[in-house]
């Protein structure tokens, strides 16, 4: 704090030499010189056990993430990203550990090294070293998940001693409460404490060994591999010759491939194992989003728009091998010679032919993500082609004008359709939707009035997309609009147009439902006026009273007065 004193007059003549003589001497610096010392040791408990830590925090993210799909606070397609998200960080941190201290987690199966420094962790294959005891930081089981890895490495181990990939296995509960000299080198016991722990575990262990069974089985495994393509050589075989897809991998599933490949297991899988079985547990009996129904249902709207889908070859080459091979005990191998005395259960693989794909909740949503975005992109081309003709209610004005169309749906097509499309203020997602619920509207008085159901069940967009079905569409706009649209050509070959053939009453159906659809809609956007060819542009607007008697039309009343008022006003408006 600065003090302010009156020094009063008898100070105020102060000379510059008094200030030079008061000046005090400058005091000496003294600079203390630091030398940093870099320690080669590296405090590597530490390192891990962040690691850990991180993995535990990403843990309990996802775990909250699906609280929030169960309460319907979240969509399950976002829960599905940021799980994929979540594993992608696992794998990234679990490498960049790796390739930091290669010195340390070198030649050797990530998670046996990695969590072998916080915890004793003990492998089944004789071929990995045993892990010193040094460790300086004690940890739990629970917190470098050796339950699961236990599970892995049960399954893993049985599953390389079979050419063909393993049919069962035996539950881990068996193996560790058994005490046989077989199954010494699995270490001291590891059961949980509490019969409620233990129950968890016992579930954790059938649901993850199934999935194991279904995901990993090698002959299928196999036959993947071999039908595997680039993503480009996928796409343009999918088009020509319309295959279907092999699955969607995820990041887990990705890793259980790998695993089962190279008989290595990574800290990531054991991680990644985890979050599924809390998933699993969260979503209980509630997840229906994810039930064969759904699937079901995903896959026939996908069939329709000709999208890829899920009903694939490795299925079908599942229930063939365990057809063949259902309830065979491999009784030569060792582990069942051991355990034949004490009547150990089996695990067999699930009777649900897509037991991994319906208990894969990430795979469901990032499929269900997929699904959605191909059919937005697929009613996007569609609503770029002719189905734009549904919902343009001003196409009457073009069609009135002037004398019946008598050109080919090609031309008519290039004429009209580029401005249909420019101008209409609609849009493309909600005009894709508007079409749909046309055709179903269609069908279902079809269904209701002359008992014509559907054999598709679900609304087909793309029916009309082969170019006969165009005239078909025409013409009931035609009939719709009180219109007649064909030439007297097309009348006298019938055989040359597909839609001549459609009989009237469900013609007259169809025409009634899209123009009371049509009105509907009209109420609902704004619609421009559009550019006809020359020949049948107006050169005036139509009156005020031309376009009442206009709306008064499409909301069917074709009375002589409506029909009168507008010729009249058309002819006006040509003059």
């Amino acid at each position: 704090m600065l003090e302010v004193e009156d020094v009063g007059a008898e100070n105020l003549d102060v000379t510059t030499d008094d200030i030079i003589t008061a000046s005090k001497p400058k005091a000496k610096k003294h600079l203390n010189i630091c030398e940093m010392e870099i320690e080669d040791k590296i405090d590597l408990d530490f390192i891990v056990f962040c690691f850990f830590e991180d993995l535990q925090r990403i843990q309990e993210f996802l775990k909250e993430t699906w609280k929030l799909v169960v309460k319907e606070e979240l969509d399950a397609i976002t829960a599905s990203l940021m799980s994929k998200l979540a594993f992608s960080l696992a794998r990234q941190i679990e490498n960049e550990l790796t390739s930091s201290h290669p010195e340390f987690f070198a030649d050797i199966p990530s998670y046996v090294k990695i969590a072998g420094i916080l915890h004793e962790v003990n492998y089944v294959n004789d071929k990995l070293e045993r892990q010193d005891k040094t460790s300086k930081r004690s940890t739990s089981g629970e917190f470098v998940y050796y339950s699961i890895f236990g599970i892995l490495s049960k399954y893993l181990q049985y599953g390389q001693t079979q050419s063909d990939g393993a049919q069962c296995v035996i539950p881990i509960s068996t193996l560790l409460s058994a005490n046989d000299l077989a199954y010494e080198q699995t270490g001291r016991h590891v059961m949980p404490a509490t019969a409620s722990a233990i129950n968890d575990w016992k579930n954790e262990d059938l649901l993850l060994s199934q999935i194991l069974l279904d995901a990993t089985n090698k002959n299928f495994v196999k036959y993947h591999h071999e039908i595997h393509f680039s993503e480009e050589m996928k796409e343009q075989r999918r088009i020509a010759e319309r295959i279907i897809s092999s699955p969607f991998e995820d990041e887990f599933t990705k890793g259980l491939m790998s695993t089962n490949k190279t008989g290595d297991i990574i800290v990531f899988v054991v991680f990644g194992a985890r979050p599924f079985m809390d998933i699993s547990k969260i979503l209980g009996n509630g997840a229906d989003w994810i039930t064969s129904e759904k699937t079901q249902r995903a896959i026939n709207l996908s069939q329709l728009i000709q999208q890829t889908v899920k009903d694939n070859a490795l299925v079908l080459m599942k229930i063939r091998h365990l057809r063949d091979t259902a309830k065979k005990i491999p009784e030569h191998h060792s582990l069942f010679r051991e355990f034949k005395q004490l009547q150990p259960e089996t695990i067999w693989p699930s009777k649900d032919r897509s037991f991994y794909y319906n208990h894969n909740p990430v795979y469901c949503g990032l499929e269900w993500l997929r699904f959605g975005i191909k059919m937005e992109k697929e009613g996007i081309d569609l609503c770029n082609t002719f189905t734009s003709f549904f919902a343009v209610a001003h196409l009457y004005i073009a069609l009135k004008q002037d004398s019946p169309v008598q050109t080919r749906y090609s031309r008519l097509m290039r004429i009209w359709l580029t401005q249909i499309i420019t101008r209409i203020e609609i849009p493309y997602i909600k005009l894709t939707r508007q079409c749909s619920l046309l055709f179903l509207r269609i069908r279902e008085t079809l269904n209701e009035e002359l008992a014509m159901n559907n054999k598709n069940g679900l609304v087909d967009c793309a029916e009309a997309n082969p170019k006969e079905n165009i005239l078909t569409v025409l013409r009931i706009l035609g009939e719709a609009y009180g219109i007649e649209i064909w030439s007297d050509n097309a009348r006298r070959n019938p055989r040359g147009n597909a839609s001549i053939q459609v009989e009237t009453p469900q013609l007259l159906i169809a025409a009634r439902v899209t123009r009371e659809f049509l009105v509907e809609i009209g109420k609902e956007e704004p619609i421009r006026a559009i550019d006809v060819p020359e020949a049948l542009q107006l050169k005036r607007e139509l009156s005020s009273k031309g376009q009442e008697l206009q709306r008064r039309y499409l909301e069917g009343d074709q009375s002589a007065e409506v029909i009168d008022g507008l010729r009249r006003t058309i002819a006006e408006a040509s003059i």
